[in-house]
């Protein structure tokens, strides 16, 4: 069997890191990458802007915004009527803070997880 390589993940905006051993842990699954690409008139024309965001950071970004962005379930078996849904942070909040019904603490623990790992 490969040995699966390891992977460390930055958050770019508050520092927290956290590295992969083996699929030992579900923690890189709240790391995201984001790329925007520079058109013609920019300064940095044709090049792109590349960073990683936690979870957290990035939750906590979009909060601000003017715009709410919309969440995209792509589950083939969703209502239609929850297929796209606003972004909420009271509901985001609510979710990492009180237990579901069937997925129990599980939210709690890892946004707990993700709170307590290092930064640097």
């Amino acid at each position: 069997m490969a040995k699966r390589e390891n992977r460390t993940f930055h958050c770019n905006r508050c520092g927290r890191y956290h590295t992969e051993y083996e699929m030992d842990n579900f923690e890189g699954n709240f790391f995201h990458d984001f790329s925007a690409y520079f058109g013609y008139g920019s300064p940095y024309d044709d090049c792109f802007f590349e960073f990683t965001l936690c979870e957290l950071c990035m939750f906590e970004i979009a909060k601000d915004f003017k715009h709410t962005p919309m969440i995209l379930d792509k589950d083939p078996f969703a209502p239609p009527d929850e297929q796209v849904v606003p972004f909420d942070y009271n509901e985001f909040q609510r979710r990492r803070t009180e237990p579901t019904p069937y997925y129990k603490n599980l939210f709690i623990e890892n946004y707990n997880d993700i709170e307590n790992l290092p930064k640097k």
